[in-house]
């Protein structure tokens, strides 16, 4: 496995989990 495939999936982990968060967030809120 390539540095770079890591590198992208690490990304799309962290971008799920602070969509994750500002969704939770979000629900708070209202």
């Amino acid at each position: 496995m390539s540095l770079t495939l890591i590198i992208i999936k690490q990304k799309q982990v962290v971008i799920a989990f602070l969509i994750d968060i500002s969704k939770r967030k979000k629900i708070e809120k209202d």
